[in-house]
């Protein structure tokens, strides 16, 4: 169509100026995927087929649409506030199909120049799937970090330089830390919060886990504050979409608990194999001790007769002498043996261990060496127990003795104590109890020295039947003793440590606290 002007000739039309940015719109709104709208005063000059799609309108459908009626009402108040800024702004909002139907958007407005009047551009992104996707991503980090949170192990993420990346909870408690980030914050390296000793150990297992395995082994690690704690750590190998290594996952678990249950179910062990290998002893002792007691009568009655039978002048007299002599030495020998096995022979009456101990000790006095001083701390009054008073004389003098051999040559002193109190049920390191316990209130005989000490082997054997670390010792004082102790139905604990002396403690039943025979 030919174009006719009504300006006079010779003169110019008047244009209005060239904006570029509208000259660059218009080709790439079409391109565009986000629904776009230019409108003036309220009204829509121009919109693309992105917008039309997004809200259910057909091509050419939007122009001289009110710019409203695309947002849902819940919407229109904030999309007129954000409007009546002329700078540019970006924030959610609902759109509104023309049945109806919200739609979640992202809005952008911003002002510009359309056929050369002042309008304003409105951007709507459908943000529809990208917020589930969010959502879905935000609720897939929240059951992970649940997960975490709520397992009662340790977990740590960290890379191949074992710089930790991630944890739970679990971790920074176990760490002594008040919290994750703090936890984090400190920067230490999983390999080195594992005590130094044992670090040649987690190397080698961290190169097994390169190689592809899993490993679970115990180690011991320092908390926060330098404290040492047991912990039991699965380590796994973390890699990336490409099958590429990228990092270590430790679930570390804290096994204090477990480790002082498994010790004290090797202590009770222990005591139950002690207490069958004394059983045993006393067996085989009691047996042995009655079968030489037997054979001993034969000798000695028979060497007695014999002698009844030689003149004072007979050669053979004094060799039938002695043959009776040490047959009544070898008797006393099977008695001990006896005591041992708790077959001898007891009397029980009341005693009163602290007066039994401080008769004792008086007599012991003209034949423990002057270099060694005794020390008498003794409970007045006591409580009574029911004892063979003639036997724990002897468990006084036996302890006594061994304490004082046990002292420096230059001398040292024994304690002797007694007192009221429950018996001991655990044992401190460096401690043995031997024979069950009694229960309820007890009386204590204690008997100390600073001498040598003990290692834990010798401690173990040192009421075996002749055993001695003494060279002229017989290794039955301490045998006897034990014996009496078990007739008595008491309990021994013995503490002692190599340079560090050792303390013995004979434990009875209180006589008002005894059950009925």
């Amino acid at each position: 169509m030919e174009d006719i002007s009504t300006e006079p000739d010779g003169l110019e039309p008047e244009r209005e100026p060239f904006d570029e940015r509208e000259f660059v719109l218009l080709p790439l709104a079409e391109t565009d995927l986000d629904g776009l709208a230019i409108h003036e005063s309220g009204r829509i000059v121009f919109a693309n087929q992105a917008l039309g799609r997004l809200c259910g309108y057909a091509p050419g459908e939007l122009l001289a649409v009110p710019i409203l009626d695309l947002i849902a009402p819940d919407s229109r108040a904030l999309f007129s506030r954000r409007e009546s800024d002329e700078r540019g702004c970006r924030y959610e909002a609902l759109a509104l199909r023309r049945d109806g139907q919200p739609v979640e958007v992202e809005l952008s407005a911003t002002s510009v120049r359309f056929q050369g009047r002042p309008c304003r551009l409105a951007s709507f992104r459908d943000i529809r799937e990208p917020k589930r996707s969010r959502q879905a991503l935000e609720e897939i980090a929240y059951h992970h970090q649940t997960l975490m949170d709520t397992c009662p192990d340790a977990i740590v993420l960290s890379d191949l330089q074992g710089r930790m990346l991630v944890a739970n909870e679990q971790a920074a408690r176990a760490a002594g830390c008040a919290s994750v980030d703090e936890f984090l914050a400190l920067g230490r390296n999983v390999f080195d919060i594992v005590v130094p000793e044992e670090r040649d150990r987690v190397l080698e297992n961290t190169r097994k886990v390169l190689a592809g395995q899993t490993i679970r082994a115990e180690y011991e690690i320092t908390r926060k504050d330098g404290n040492r704690y047991p912990v039991e750590i699965s380590s796994s190998l973390v890699r990336d979409a490409a099958g590429e290594p990228r990092g270590f996952l430790g679930i570390v678990r804290e096994i204090s608990e477990r480790k002082k249950a498994e010790q004290e179910q090797e202590r009770l062990r222990e005591k139950i194999r002690q207490a069958q290998k004394l059983e045993s002893l006393g067996v085989l002792a009691g047996g042995i001790a009655h079968d030489f007691n037997s054979l001993l009568l034969g000798i000695v009655g028979n060497a007695s007769l014999a002698r009844t039978e030689l003149p004072p002048e007979s050669a053979s007299r004094s060799h039938v002498e002695q043959i009776e002599k040490i047959g009544l030495h070898a008797a006393e020998l099977t008695r001990q043996l006896l005591a041992f096995a708790g077959k001898g022979s007891l009397y029980v009456e009341a005693c009163d261990l602290s007066g039994l101990a401080q008769e004792t000790v008086d007599l012991l006095r003209v034949s423990i060496p002057a270099r060694v001083e005794l020390r008498l701390e003794l409970a007045r009054p006591i409580p009574l127990i029911e004892a063979d008073p003639v036997q724990l004389r002897q468990v006084i003098m036996n302890l006594v003795y061994n304490a004082a051999e046990a002292t420096s040559p230059r001398g040292g002193w024994v304690t002797i104590r007694t007192g009221e109190g429950a018996a001991p049920r655990d044992d401190p390191p460096g401690c043995t109890t031997f024979l069950e316990p009694p229960r309820g209130s007890c009386v204590f005989l204690e008997v100390s020295d600073e001498g040598c000490g003990m290692d834990e082997p010798t401690l173990r054997r040192i009421f075996d039947p002749f055993f001695s670390t003494k060279r002229s010792g017989r290794g039955l004082g301490l045998a006897v003793l034990l014996g009496i102790v078990r007739r008595h139905t008491g309990a021994v604990q013995v503490c002692s440590q190599p340079g560090r002396g050792s303390t013995f403690r004979v434990v009875f039943c209180n006589r008002d606290q005894r059950p009925s025979r």
